[in-house]
This record gives structure tokens, sequence and C-alpha cells, in this order.
């Protein structure tokens, strides 16, 4: 036997193993990329003391040359995921100058696990080979043919049928098992869709929902719904492989009628794939089986609005405000939608309608800076904005910072700066990182800027972009009125043609 040390760290519901850089919250899995789960291993290792950027570097990146903002993007990283599960609590200080210090109160234990010794592969016993009745039936089957040749064509014909029948039989069997799914798995299952589908339709938490959504598949592999909720957080998430197709097109094998799956099928044809008729198709079809569906009502006015049908849009949304009326989700889209219809007043009172059912809905002060933004009212915009940086995890210390730069310079020279990180972030990003996604928020601060040629170079190549995730609001440009200035150029129009938006 041979004794291994097992280090874990405890922090309000957090726990955290430092062999296994695994992180879990109340025991659910927290996903976080390995580096930022190993500055999380450094901070705790360093608990109360302050962590130079000079020492993180050797510790994670030592083979390596980076810049100093794969440890910004870390960290970053790191904060916004534990505020997403704990947004109470700070765990992560920056201190000026000199680096960052874990402030929380972090309980370490260290266990002592016995594992035994494996013998060498010369020492283990061999296995004895057990030759099943079908199989040596077969071999004597040969063995008859071998011996009687006038009889070989019957003796094959009756093989063929006895392998046959016998592969069919196996395969039924397993079917028969794979597909039995206990009451405990079942309940498992049921318990961890519920745990994703609020955290994807109630919070538009996708990336979080996803290991809930997973789980639930895994437990219960004829369970549609949780196949199309994967289906629905891979796409709004940003995942750029084939699990969200392949997910959707499962949930409708086993489901063909389900409204929930159809919805998600159109979703995804919206966004992944820019194909509005069979999105609007696909939706129309969900509302028709099942009426009081809130997601297939809202996610048909979703691609109705970017459409540029906004009357028809708002009907639709009304109908799922109906269904759901406690939804802030709804009513903000609703305020968003009367925004793009220019109509500011309207889009204002619902997004405040938003407000009183969830203050905390992260989506709402982003939807009332872009509003205020275009009534030309900065101080507005600017304090929407600190509320969503708020809400998005930001910290304190950094958000007094990024009001100072506002009262100093203004809306425009705060994203001025901005664009400056930004780029600097998404160059190092597609250096380093396979995974990289086109920085939209680059398009949206340039068209803040009035910064036309810069607009449409970012634009084009957010849409031309086909090895990175694309922003789900690229095709948005088609109806918000940020980008009025650049409806008139020939390129613009390209662009919309590019994601069949074009009239």
């Amino acid at each position: 036997m041979t004794r291994e040390i097992k280090r874990v760290y405890e922090f309000g519901k957090f726990c955290f193993d430092a062999q296994k850089l695994a992180l879990t919250h109340d025991g659910e899995t927290v996903q976080l990329p390995p580096k930022s789960l190993e500055t999380l291993k450094v901070l705790l290792e360093q608990k109360g003391e302050t962590v130079s950027r000079e020492f993180f570097f050797e510790r994670i990146w030592a083979e390596s040359f980076v810049e100093d903002a794969n440890l910004t993007v870390a960290v970053s990283t790191l904060r916004k995921t534990l505020a997403a599960f704990d947004k109470n609590s700070t765990f992560i200080q920056t201190v000026s100058g000199r680096g960052y210090r874990f402030v929380g109160d972090a309980a370490e234990k260290i266990e002592k696990i016995e594992i035994a010794e494996q013998p060498p592969q010369s020492q283990q016993q061999p296995q004895p080979i057990v030759i099943e009745r079908h199989a040596l039936e077969q071999l004597t089957v040969e063995r008859q043919m071998a011996q009687r040749p006038v009889s070989r064509i019957l003796i094959a014909v009756a093989l063929l049928g006895l392998i046959t029948a016998t592969a069919f039989a196996v395969w039924l069997g397993r079917r028969d098992q794979s597909s039995a799914v206990s009451e405990s798995d079942a309940r498992s299952a049921n318990e961890a869709f519920q745990k994703g589908d609020a955290l994807l339709r109630g919070k538009r938490e996708s990336c979080l929902s996803i290991p809930y959504f997973r789980e639930a598949a895994a437990r219960n592999e004829n369970f549609a719904r949780a196949f199309s909720g994967l289906a629905a957080a891979l796409a709004m998430c940003g995942d750029k492989g084939t699990e969200a197709e392949e997910s959707i097109r499962k949930s409708l094998a086993l489901d063909a009628n389900s409204a929930e799956a159809n919805a998600t099928d159109g979703f995804i044809k919206m966004f992944r794939r820019w194909d509005w008729s069979g999105a609007e198709t696909a939706l129309r079809r969900s509302v028709a089986l099942d009426p009081n569906s809130a997601q297939a009502h809202h996610w048909l006015a979703t691609c109705l609005s970017i459409r540029g049908n906004i009357t028809e849009a708002e009907g639709e949304m009304q109908r799922a405000i109906e269904i759901e009326p406690n939804s802030a989700n709804l009513y903000a889209d609703l305020g968003q939608m009367y925004y793009f219809h220019h109509q500011y007043f309207n889009a204002i009172n619902e997004c405040r309608k938003a407000l009183e059912i969830d203050p905390n809905f992260v989506l709402t002060p982003k939807y009332l800076r872009d509003i205020y933004l275009m009534k030309e009212d900065e101080k507005s915009a600017v304090e929407w904005h600190i509320k969503f940086m708020t809400l998005s995890g930001t910290l304190p210390d950094d958000i007094a910072a990024e009001r100072e730069v506002f009262e100093r310079e203004g809306y425009k020279g705060w994203t001025r700066r901005t664009v400056e990180t930004h780029l600097a972030e998404y160059n190092l990003k597609k250096a380093t990182d396979a995974d990289y996604s086109m920085d939209f928020s680059l398009v949206e601060h340039y068209a803040a800027l009035g910064d036309k040629e810069n607009a449409l170079l970012w634009l084009r190549a957010a849409v031309d972009c086909t090895d990175c995730v694309r922003s789900l609001w690229l095709p948005y440009v088609a109806v918000d009125p940020r980008y009025n200035f650049l409806r008139d150029d020939a390129r613009f129009q390209a662009v919309l043609q590019k994601m069949n938006l074009a009239n």
C-alpha cells in the first residue's frame, strides 16, 4: 500500500481539490479553464498573502513565455465564475501594483489516502479464456464444414442464420437493458434538469446550466427535454462544436412533437445557421404544438423582431408574458423590442417592470444603458452601465476606477480606453486560445464612437469568422438603432446579406 496526500480547501459552499484541480459548489461541478483553476490553487496555497504576478508566472507559466494579460484573463474568469455562484462574497482582491490576494475564509483539509499497489505486469495472473456456448457451436460447425465439403453451402447458410439470430438476441437484450432507467436515475435526472432549466430560462446563465443538462441526459438517455435543454444552453453559451446540433437531433428523435425541442431547433437555426425561414417554421410549429409555451412565443418573437417584423414580434412577446407574467427576462426583452422600434418610453417602462420582478436580472441594465445612449442621456447611461458591471461580477474597486474614468473623460473617453483594452485581450486570446471568440463588443464600442470604418471592419470580421465562436448579438445589428448610421453603406448591406437578413 502507498499513501497519497489529498489537499482540499473549503470556502463558502465551494470545495476545491488541489490535486485534481476540481472545483465544486454545493456538490455541483464548477466549469473553469485549467489556468483559472491553477490560479485558484496558487491563491489558496498563499491565502491571506499578496501573490505577485511574477510568482504566478513562475508557478503556472514557467515553461512558456506569456504576456501579463494571460494572468488578467485567468483571474477575471475566476472572479466572474465565483461571483455567478456567490454574488454576496468577495474572494479575490486586487492589490494595486503588487498582485492578488485570496481574502475569503478558507479551511484547508489534508487527507492521507491509501492506494493499493498494482503488481508488475509479469506477476499478474493470466485471465482464463472463456468460450461462450454460441462461439463453441460455431467452431464445431466450422470443423464439420472442413470434413464434409459437399454440405458446405447448406452449413454456411445455417451458420449465417445462427450467427444473425444470436447477434440480434444479444443486441435486443442490450437495447432493453440500456433503455431501462431506474427510478433513482429518473429522479436524479429530473432534479438535474430542473436546476439547469432554472439557470437557463430563469437567469439566462446558459454556460452554468450546461453541466446540469449533461448530467440529466447521462442519467436518462431517453429524456428528450434534457437533450433539448443541453442544445439550447450550448447554442447560447457560444459552443462552436457539433454537440448542440447532435443534442437537438437526439431530442427530436425521442419526441418529434415536443414543442420545446422544436423551439430549440428554431433557436439553433436562427443563431447557428442564420436560417431565418427554417427557424420561423420550426418556431411556429412549436407554438402550434403547445400554444401555452412561453418559450416558443418568446423565441418566435425574437426571430420576427430580427427579421424586422416588429409589430407581430411584440404580439408574440405579449403572449409569452401572459403565460409567464413573473418573468423579468420576458419584460426586459419586450423592452428591447420597443427599443428596436424607437419607442424609447415604452422600452424604459417594460425594463422597469423587469426590475420590479428581479432587480438582479443582468440584461435589464444593459438594455437601459443602450436606450439612454440613444436618448443622448449620458449620465443615466453611465449609471445603468455601472449597474450592469455590478451584476456581471465586477469588483467594487474596479467599478470605482471605471466611474472615475467616466467622470473625467465622459462616456466616449471611457469607450476609447475600453477599446484599447479589448483589442489587447482579443489579440492575446487569438494567439493563445484555440477557442477564442470574436470580440463583438469592439463593434458596439466603435459604433458608440461613431467610427464608421472600424465598426464596419470588425463587423465584417465577426461575420466572416469561421474558426471562432460567433456572438449571439451579431444578427441584432439588422434592427438595432445604434447602427443606423451604417445602413446606407454597401458594406453594411453586404454583412446583412451574409447573415441572410438583407431586404
